[in-house]
């Protein structure tokens, strides 16, 4: 898979820190990837804890997509850690 396809993020609580501070993570994960062939394909739905978010299981989404699982890992609205640390915070 070409590098410049992959998926790359920074976690929300490393946004206060120094972009030096902080190195990417690099993953082997595409948004609408094409299929690699015809059929279907069993689908995994990897859903993060109350203050979570949806890339902090990318070694195990990565994993299994490996072994031919489609993996959808959206953010659930309203208990990411953003959300959670803001609410506590009020």
């Amino acid at each position: 898979m070409d590098e410049a396809t992959w998926d790359t993020f920074i976690p929300d609580w490393a946004a206060a820190l120094e972009a030096e501070d902080v190195e990417p993570v690099h993953q082997l994960a595409v948004r609408d990837a094409t299929w690699a062939s015809p059929g279907g394909f069993p689908l995994v739905l990897l859903i993060h804890g109350w203050a979570g978010f949806r890339r902090e299981a990318t070694f195990l989404g990565t994993h299994l997509a490996s072994h031919g699982y489609v993996v959808v890992s959206p953010d659930v609205v309203g208990s990411t850690w953003s959300e959670v640390d803001a609410f506590l915070a009020a």
